[in-house]
């Protein structure tokens, strides 16, 4: 029996895994909850302090997510399909807000944009490798070649497979679930700064959530591979014992 080909925690028999963790995937979100949260809440809520209209106050707020996204370019010097794809949303969003005046039509095209995502999560399972294999692999591996090679042979696993689609599943589905859940409180709650606090934290909390699933269901299937791999090795030291 080839012990190596009996779980994903095998892998490692070619090089060793990268070191990654659930809280090195946390601290490497920690920049975006700073960017995408607390800088256009505080932006926002000072500008209004100063007599500022809710209009004009958020989408002067909405500037930083785009600083970052300029910055991360600046810094890469390579702009791939992912970020034009965001600038594009944050151009168009802007654009159409100007035109109708209504800061509702931010707030929905937030909303319309994570629903999005979540619909090319779960039509990316009609594909050999759903989504949130690509994003996995950002954030578990160091970026290297052989980082990606490592992550890459995990797909010949039935575990990791089925384990990459369920993460993915699950990730539609919560955003989905989250934009819909948007709209109707954009247009339910009549206290804008209400609207704008609750709907600048909600993507977030999802976010936190989804993490925390994401890296429980990793664990596990971890986990259940070691133990199929150490369970093939009694056995196959048995066998040897007993010839």
């Amino acid at each position: 029996m080839n012990v190596a080909a009996e779980s994903p925690s095998s892998a490692t028999s070619t090089h060793e895994r990268p070191s990654t963790t659930g809280s090195a995937m946390i601290k490497a979100l920690a920049p975006m909850v700073v960017v995408d949260v607390v800088l256009p809440l505080a932006t926002y809520f000072l500008l209004r302090a100063t007599g500022m209209g809710s209009f004009w106050a958020y989408l002067i707020s909405g500037v930083w997510p785009l600083l970052k996204l300029l910055v991360g370019v600046a810094r890469t010097r390579h702009v791939d399909a992912f970020s034009i794809l965001i600038l594009i949303f944050i151009v168009l969003g802007a654009v159409t807000a100007l035109v109708t005046g209504d800061v509702r039509t931010l707030l929905v095209r937030d909303s319309i944009t994570t629903g999005g995502f979540g619909l090319v999560c779960l039509i990316s399972l009609l594909f050999a490798r759903p989504l949130l294999f690509y994003i996995g692999r950002t954030f578990a591996t160091d970026g290297s070649p052989e980082g990606y090679a490592w992550w890459n042979g995990l797909w010949q696993y039935p575990t990791f497979r089925s384990s990459q689609r369920v993460i993915t599943s699950m990730w539609g589905i919560a955003y989905v679930a989250e934009s819909v859940l948007r709209i109707v409180l954009a247009y339910t709650i009549d206290d804008l700064d209400v609207v704008i606090l609750i709907m600048n934290i909600v993507p977030f909390v999802v976010l936190a959530g989804l993490i925390f699933a994401t890296i429980r269901i990793a664990t596990r299937t971890r986990e259940g591979g070691e133990a199929r791999r150490a369970a093939a090795a009694a056995a196959e030291l048995a066998a040897a014992e007993q010839k």
